[in-house]
């Protein structure tokens, strides 16, 4: 049973308390059954103050109503701590359901060599059957890896929208331990899919034969190691309309895997997605960097 079907299952924990409640009474009363789940939905009133919770129906009850009641009082004083229960637990379920969703989780994933990597199968097993069909958006990508195919750093963020639900996964890959961690992070308020780069064409298209493809040019034998990111801010309303001459050297990456490169004309190329490939001599630095080049597709 998970956290969020105790939460539905309050209800039935107040109807099981009211009727223990009414059952030890101590005195015969008119309509005490109403009575308890009133003092029991005040004790449970909360007031949140610039966000923050406030018990303010259990403070009610203690400075104006805790000594009034002649008849069955214990009984009355019960229903509102049970109330105050209520009050806490409509507080902690949440909270704890969040954290047990946010928690980091280790998955196999073999990194050490570009030649292992498989990125959109690991991303499906990261997320996992129940959103296999939500809508995804890529935000972050970064990988370093060196000239012989040795990945130093890998890294990636994908949002996803499904069944009114939303949220983002953080991925991080330590390569000499064949492992990769996972943070899901839940938003709030839902919303709907925004435009940007389709997280799974990234993934699929990225293959090693790909990336192998991507290395140092021979001629900057001083440069031991790339950085390729994908730059999601170009995307952001969807398809971007790319100027070949505002971008050299640019290349095309197609369906198939292979890499062309395209002519230096002026009219603009349409593309869903593309990848900068930085060479550098200190890639996670940020340091020592040529002029990129540009993959489309």
């Amino acid at each position: 049973m998970t956290i969020s079907t105790w939460f539905w299952s309050l209800p039935v924990l107040v109807a099981l308390a009211l009727a223990f409640i009414y059952v030890r009474r101590k005195e015969q009363e008119r309509h005490l059954l109403w009575k308890l789940l009133g003092y029991l939905l005040l004790g449970a009133f909360m007031l949140r103050l610039n966000g923050f919770p406030l018990p303010l129906g259990y403070v009610l009850f203690l400075l104006l109503l805790q000594a009034k009641p002649k008849l069955n009082r214990a009984a009355k004083h019960s229903a509102a701590f049970a109330g105050l229960l209520v009050f806490f637990l409509a507080l902690a379920l949440p909270a704890a359901e969040r954290s047990w969703i946010e928690r980091e989780r280790s998955y196999p994933a073999e990194a050490a060599q570009v030649s292992q990597l498989s990125l959109l199968d690991d991303w499906k097993q990261f997320r996992g059957e129940a959103a296999e069909n939500a809508e995804e958006r890529l935000d972050r990508f970064e990988l370093v890896y060196d000239r012989v195919g040795n990945v130093v750093q890998l890294s990636y963020a994908i949002s996803i929208w499904s069944d009114g639900d939303s949220g983002s996964y953080h991925v991080d890959y330590t390569p000499g331990k064949g492992r990769a961690v996972v943070k899901r992070l839940v938003r709030d308020g839902g919303g709907t899919p925004a435009d940007g780069v389709d997280a799974e064409l990234v993934l699929e298209r990225l293959r090693p034969e790909v990336l192998a493809r991507l290395a140092p040019a021979a001629e900057r034998a001083d440069v031991d190691r790339l950085r390729l990111e994908v730059p999601t801010m170009w995307f952001v309303n969807g398809p971007a309309s790319l100027n070949a001459k505002g971008f050299q050297p640019v290349f095309r990456i197609g369906g198939d895997g292979e890499v062309e490169p395209l002519p230096n004309q002026a009219e603009p190329y349409e593309t869903a997605a593309a990848v900068v490939v930085y060479d550098c001599s200190d890639p996670e630095r940020f340091e020592g960097c040529a002029a990129p080049a540009y993959y489309l597709w």
